[in-house]
């Protein structure tokens, strides 16, 4: 009989680790994320809200406007 369990052939080949470095990248990735979060990078910041005041136009009626009573120097 042969031998099967020849450790020639049962051994696997070392896998490449690609996969657990890409996982721990993106573990690292979200862990700054959150951390960010908590430390309020991601907050807007408060603005002041003004209130809009929506005002009819004055209605002209084709009269110039009264002068100003500013006193001006004469001319004399």
């Amino acid at each position: 009989m042969s031998n099967y369990r020849d450790p020639k052939v049962t051994t696997p080949d070392k896998k490449s680790s690609m996969g657990k470095m890409i996982g721990i990248a993106l573990a690292v990735i979200l862990g700054l994320l959150v951390l960010a979060w908590a430390l309020g990078t991601f907050d807007e910041p408060e603005t002041e809200t003004v209130p809009v005041v929506t005002e009819e136009p004055a209605a002209t009626t084709g009269t110039a406007p009264a002068a100003d009573p500013v006193a001006v120097p004469s001319a004399d």
